[in-house]
């Protein structure tokens, strides 16, 4: 790439920081606002090969995506991987338009449930500042086209799309579980751009409960349930320097900002 102001090494790096150019006050009122409505856990890959302990290791590591790359799901003598979930509460399937339904069997393309709250995650993230630093770096127009919410609002999240940028669908269909849906979206830099990139992914994701399985302080313990989840997912080599989730300070800012993404898709496909 050339003649950009900004790196795309800059750009993402940056790209979960969005509440340090807000005001501390504000940033105290999400945060509250977010710790209500979503739940974090974070971690890093047990490995008794890893020195670093920036992040402690955990034994309860979600779900590993599809996606993720097959030297860094198999070698963790090599490899560093952090994630972060982010969950909502559940929310009763009827409040939801469209209802949460199975995808066709084979289908390309999510539910639409999905689709929306993804659209709308996405659409939300392209507003921001770090979503300006990250277009301000890169040239190609089908990609900067990727930014504009009319754009996004059309996204089917079919393997191959891309999304503000730098986001490109890799996968699409159940979680852990059959009663549950998500895309994966690796971070993918520019073909133009030589330089280093994160190594990073980042999953949508919903989940249907029935009423035995709702949690006893969710609002209904007989209705069909609805979890909505974001999930991020960074990879590093030993020797490299620490992701930005490892991070006590952007470990924290970028939980907030996932748990407003959250809620963002939410009101997307809230009647």
């Amino acid at each position: 790439m050339t003649n950009s102001p900004i790196s795309l090494r800059t750009a993402l790096t940056a790209a979960a920081l969005l509440p340090v150019v807000i005001p501390a006050v504000y940033i105290l009122h999400l945060k509250r606002t977010v710790s209500k409505q979503t739940t974090t856990t974070s971690g890093r890959r047990s490995s008794k090969h890893a020195a670093d302990n920036a992040l402690p290791a955990t034994s309860s590591t979600p779900w590993t995506p599809i996606s993720l790359p097959p030297e860094v799901k198999d070698d963790d003598s090599q490899w560093v991987l952090a994630h972060e979930r982010v969950v909502s509460r559940p929310i009763a399937a009827a409040m939801l338009s469209p209802p949460p339904d199975s995808p066709a069997t084979g289908a390309s393309s999510p539910s639409q449930l999905l689709m929306r709250y993804a659209q709308a995650t996405h659409v939300a993230f392209g507003k921001t500042p770090q979503a300006y630093a990250i277009k301000a770096s890169i040239s190609e127009p089908h990609l900067r086209q990727s930014f504009d919410e009319a754009v996004i609002r059309d996204l089917s999240f079919r393997p191959g799309d891309m999304v503000n940028g730098v986001y490109k669908t890799a996968y699409h269909g159940p979680g852990e579980t059959p009663v549950s849906e998500r895309v994966e979206l690796v971070i993918e830099a520019p073909a133009s751009y030589k330089g280093h990139v994160p190594k990073g992914l980042i999953v949508a994701e919903i989940i249907v409960l029935d009423g035995l399985e709702a949690p006893a302080k969710s609002d209904s313990s007989q209705e069909q349930l609805v979890v909505f989840v974001n999930e991020t997912w960074m990879w590093r080599r030993n020797e490299d320097p620490t992701t930005l989730i490892e991070g006590a300070v952007g470990g924290w800012l970028h939980a907030v900002m996932a748990g407003w993404l959250i809620l963002k898709g939410i009101a997307g496909v809230r009647q």
